[in-house]
């Protein structure tokens, strides 16, 4: 059986924000190595070790919408490129 148009098409978004968000907690996951490292090995004052912590799943959201808004634009500029031979008026060359 085959899907509609617009099942595949929200399909297709679905599967791009599952990857975008799995990209980020991955990130997510280097970050907090990092800022633990950080915190173990220069022993910061208490406050910015709890900003640091604050910050890290703000960084994370912020990672993955941006990641799925270029995933999800790259494939309406695939849409919107005219077909080769036509031009600005849409006359064939």
């Amino acid at each position: 059986m085959r899907e509609a148009p617009n099942d595949r098409e929200a399909a297709d978004q679905a599967t791009k924000w599952v990857l975008a968000l799995s990209i980020a907690l991955v990130a997510l996951f280097g970050v907090v190595v990092l800022v633990a490292v950080f915190v173990a090995a220069f022993e910061p004052p208490s406050w910015l070790a709890i900003m640091l912590g604050l910050g890290l799943p703000l960084a994370a959201t912020a990672f993955a919408w941006l990641l799925a808004s270029a995933l999800i634009g790259s494939r309406s500029v695939k849409e919107h490129t005219p077909p080769s031979g036509v031009t600005r008026i849409g006359r064939r060359s």
